[in-house]
């Protein structure tokens, strides 16, 4: 079995990852922690010249830190899961697409992702990853909440 969990640096990801890690799993299932880099449009940017340099400076240092995260989740699963074979990747491009894209080129079974649980205006802006994910998606997914206090 491939499972794909998508990630970000959130408490709602540390979430899912838990809820993988206390699970029992076949021996021979594969696990791809996952991150997503959006790409940075140059619209400011682009009436000069020399900021342009800076914008890809910045994506490169989010690119760099986001692989940093993502090793930090995969050794968190290695050390809870031990014995599988658990990797990371890092994407660039638009999230909800990467995501899709990675899971029907991997023929992921199950796409594991938390939710941040976003509503009204805030959904409405900014959309719901987990939302799309789950209604494009080629395999079984689960969206894992984090419980509020």
């Amino acid at each position: 079995m491939k499972i794909l969990i998508a990630v970000d640096d959130s408490e709602y990801s540390q979430a899912a990852l838990e809820s993988i890690a206390n699970r029992s799993w076949e021996p021979d299932t594969q696990f791809t922690v996952m991150s997503v880099v959006e790409p940075a449009v140059p619209d400011y940017a682009a009436w000069h010249l020399t900021y342009t340099p800076v914008l890809y400076e910045a994506i490169a240092e989010r690119v760099d830190d986001v692989k940093t995260m993502i090793d930090d989740k995969v050794a968190f699963l290695q050390e809870r899961l031990p014995g599988y074979n658990i990797k990371g990747d890092v994407v660039e491009g638009p999230i909800r697409y990467s995501i899709l894209d990675k899971a029907k080129n991997w023929h992921a079974d199950f796409i594991i992702m938390g939710s941040h649980g976003r509503t009204g205006m805030a959904k409405f802006l900014m959309g719901s990853i987990s939302e799309s994910v789950a209604k494009g998606a080629p395999c079984s997914i689960e969206i894992i909440h984090k419980q509020k206090h």
